[in-house]
């Protein structure tokens, strides 16, 4: 576990077969590389200008953490747990949030243009001020032909609506 550290201006890669830990981190200017990052835990974090574009982050977990004005065009997030999150003035068109579990996360003034939602799972998420500009396609996964479907814990029909009805459409509030 890395605790309380400082990163900036630097370039992070993973590293096969490590799990890496971060608790209480700040990254300043860092740039996520391309391709496939394993077994990443975020916690008590803060991202600021970052570089997250085509970096393959799949089942990360992030908790309690902040991103600010970073950038993440075809982020894959797939799988990921984001629980207690706020992203502000991102833009992550393309982002990658199939099977994902969103949890108490807040988007605000950020792109998440033809995003993949495909199985999300949302509880509790609030959207200020957000671009989910793709029309039909918005939650298509690319080579794949099928239409987004969000799923709520308790929904029984299948229909992608909160259990009970109510609630804001389409955030699951």
């Amino acid at each position: 576990v890395l605790e309380g550290l400082a990163f900036g201006d630097t370039a992070l890669a993973g590293a096969a077969g490590v799990r890496l830990e971060f608790e209480g981190c700040r990254f300043l200017h860092c740039a996520f590389s391309p391709g496939q990052i394993k077994w990443l835990s975020f916690v008590d974090c803060a991202f600021e200008k970052c570089e997250f574009s085509g970096a393959r982050m799949a089942d990360v977990t992030l908790r309690r953490c902040l991103w600010r004005d970073c950038r993440g065009v075809g982020l894959d997030l797939s799988g990921a747990l984001l629980h207690h999150m706020a992203l502000q003035d991102c833009q992550f068109s393309y982002i990658d949030l199939a099977r994902a579990r969103l949890r108490d996360v807040k988007v605000e003034q950020s792109d998440l243009s033809f995003a993949a939602l495909l199985g999300t799972e949302v509880k509790a998420l609030a959207l200020r001020e957000v671009s989910l500009r793709g029309g039909g396609d918005w939650g298509h996964v690319p080579g794949r032909r099928r239409s987004a479907q969000l799923r709520y814990p308790g929904d029984q029909g299948g229909r992608g609506e909160p259990a009970g009805g109510g609630g804001d459409a389409g955030t699951g509030l």
